[in-house]
């Protein structure tokens, strides 16, 4: 989108002012907000993306409702976050294998085996990836792609909204 209007959205301010002094190069455009109440008019937006946006919305379903609002019909919605099984097996599996890793960096960037924990913890909640797929559904969205990472630990999904 070499003519597009790029903008940054997040709670915390801190986190706009490090977005902007990394990204100074580039003509982005950065304004505090909240993905529950996207401060955009309806169907105005071609792309909306995150990083772990999905699993840090307060609330999803507002969330989402927000997205499926600002895009405009045939727009991409595309979105790398973590992603669960439906088994509880795979479940528990992927939450220790998260404990660990997460455990590992804290102690080896932070001196604090618990500093990502809440990484893990925040999962239980998160909808599996058939559930994250319904809830996109739901709202008039169809998958485009899905792809996993880290043995299915993340996934990069790309919906595309109806008209």
């Amino acid at each position: 989108y070499p003519d597009g209007t790029t903008t940054g959205l997040d709670l915390t301010p801190a986190m706009l002012e490090i977005a902007d002094q990394q990204t100074h190069d580039f003509e982005v455009a950065y304004i505090e907000g909240s993905m529950a109440g996207l401060p955009f008019e309806a169907e105005s937006i071609d792309v909306v993306t995150g990083g772990y946006a999905l699993r840090n919305a307060p609330d999803l379903d507002q969330a989402l409702d927000e997205i499926a609002r600002v895009l405009r019909p045939g727009g991409t919605a595309a979105f790398l976050d973590f992603s669960k099984p439906r088994n509880r097996f795979g479940q528990a599996l992927g939450h220790a294998a998260l404990k660990f890793w997460g455990g590992f960096w804290g102690l080896v960037l932070h001196g604090n085996p618990d500093v990502y924990g809440y990484i893990a913890d925040s999962l239980r909640l998160y909808p599996d990836r058939t559930a994250l797929r319904e809830r996109f559904a739901d709202r008039g969205f169809a998958l485009v792609r899905g792809r996993r990472y880290m043995g299915g630990l993340l996934e990069m999904v790309q919906f595309k909204k109806g008209g």
